[in-house]
């Protein structure tokens, strides 16, 4: 699952970190997407210096990977997705 904040989808402002995540994770379970969650199938693409720099010591409960440009993160999208369709034929 990607969040693309870049894109015109930020965290809402006041909104916590740990509230929006709880959030994908209740719209994954209500659709019925079991194996996503038990998969733990997220992943942050982003500045994680950035983010560690904002966020301090909040614990972000999925894995950060850090790609700094927007090109770098696609990259990353890219081998990651390819990497997962692979794994699981």
């Amino acid at each position: 699952m990607r969040w693309p904040k870049q894109s015109g989808c930020p965290v809402p402002e006041g909104l916590p970190v740990n509230n929006a995540v709880s959030n994908i994770e209740y719209s994954i379970r209500v659709t019925g997407c079991r194996n996503l969650m038990m998969s733990r199938s997220f992943f942050v693409y982003c500045d994680a210096f950035k983010m560690c720099d904002v966020l301090g010591n909040i614990y972000f409960p999925f894995p950060m990977r850090h790609a700094g440009t927007k090109e770098e993160r696609r990259k990353k999208i890219f081998v990651d997705f390819m990497g997962k369709a692979i794994g699981h034929r």
